[in-house]
């Protein structure tokens, strides 16, 4: 009888083990985000924000939107044609790469001049960028060194080196090398490794 129960005791440990390793693993388990599911309708009452997480949620729910397809930047259109600066940021950068949407420098520095008026600094950046080699605007030092100005203020360390860049060679300024160290040496501290360069 002894033997029987210990038998018994044995087999109950054993399906407990087994029990509590399946509820771990379910624990463990990926999940869909409930989010995704209520996203359209949210979507079709205007709601920028949802927009814009829309196409973030399909990659939590494994199902991943190509950066090259029309979707993510059609997604990306419908929230920035409602103002949101990130979104018309990178919507314009669909179009200066090509992505999603038929190539166009011009509609690029038209969606980031947008979102720059909104403080966005990436876009800020990439309209000096868009101004020092002339695409889709025609070409101004003055203005590219404007924007850089205005996302080195913000932070955005690239443009900090850029605007190191015009003070070092006169491009859209007035030539001044302490001017040009002073913003190395903010991007430096950033750990801009171009920064760092052009400090020796």
């Amino acid at each position: 009888m002894g033997k029987l129960i210990k038998v018994f005791f044995i087999i109950f440990l054993i399906v407990l083990f087994i029990a509590v390793v399946l509820f771990i693993a379910f624990l463990l388990m990926p999940k869909t985000p409930k989010a995704v599911k209520p996203y359209p309708e949210i979507m079709e009452r205007g709601n920028t924000e949802a927009q814009y997480q829309l196409d973030l949620s399909y990659k939590l729910a494994g199902k991943d939107i190509d950066p090259n397809d029309a979707e993510a930047a059609a997604l990306y259109r419908e929230a920035a044609e409602q103002g949101d600066a990130e979104a018309q940021a990178r919507l314009g950068l669909c179009y200066y790469k090509g992505e999603g949407v038929r190539q166009d420098h011009a509609e690029a520095v038209k969606w980031w001049t947008k979102a720059a008026g909104q403080g966005n600094v990436q876009a800020q950046f990439l309209l000096g960028l868009c101004y020092a080699k002339g695409e889709g605007v025609k070409r101004s030092y003055e203005k590219a060194a404007e924007w850089y100005r205005k996302a080195a203020e913000a932070g955005e360390v690239n443009a900090q080196l850029f605007l190191g860049l015009c003070y070092a060679k006169g491009e859209g300024v007035k030539q001044n090398d302490a001017e040009a160290a002073k913003w190395y040496r903010v991007a430096a501290e950033q750990g801009n490794a171009g920064a760092q360069y052009h400090l020796g």
